[in-house]
């Protein structure tokens, strides 16, 4: 049975994988054991960006931009966010993560500094990597390139 079909309790969460030039960042998730990109669950109140980027700075200290499918707006009577580049949903013990995922470039300073085992990888580090997703690994593949394509 597909993750969508089942009726479990579902947790909202957002991810990003954050580049810089041929390099992604991931963290170790202690939980999992897995190497994943930096991300977490989305607080009351806060918008998917929000949580992304409170996240990635909590875990690493980066400050980062997300560059999303669409083009951040305000307007009087509405807020349009950046679309994510998937969404994923994924077991996760007891429950579900309904995790957005989006790809960000680092703002400011490149020094790690924050809670959580955090390192640069290369692509091709990362197709080594046996603790970390197939899903993960295209997923790094595809924000590599959209991230070339953005510098062009």
């Amino acid at each position: 049975m597909k993750p969508s079909e089942q009726n479990p309790v579902r947790h909202f969460t957002t991810s990003a994988c954050i580049v810089d030039g041929d390099k992604v960042l991931l963290v170790h998730h202690k939980k999992s054991k897995l190497w994943l990109p930096v991300g977490g669950h989305i607080e009351e109140n806060e918008t998917p960006i929000q949580a992304v980027k409170r996240e990635v700075k909590e875990e690493s200290g980066l400050d980062v931009e997300i560059v999303g499918l669409t083009d951040y707006k305000t307007y009087p009577t509405a807020e349009i966010l950046p679309a994510p580049y998937g969404i994923s949903l994924h077991s996760v013990g007891d429950h579900q993560h309904m995790d957005m995922r989006y790809i960000g470039r680092i703002k400011g300073s490149k020094n790690l500094n924050g809670t959580e085992e955090c390192r640069w990888f290369t692509l091709e580090q990362i197709r080594s990597l046996d603790d970390c997703p197939d899903e993960i690994k295209d997923f790094v593949k595809y924000a590599i390139q959209i991230v070339k394509k953005l510098r062009q």
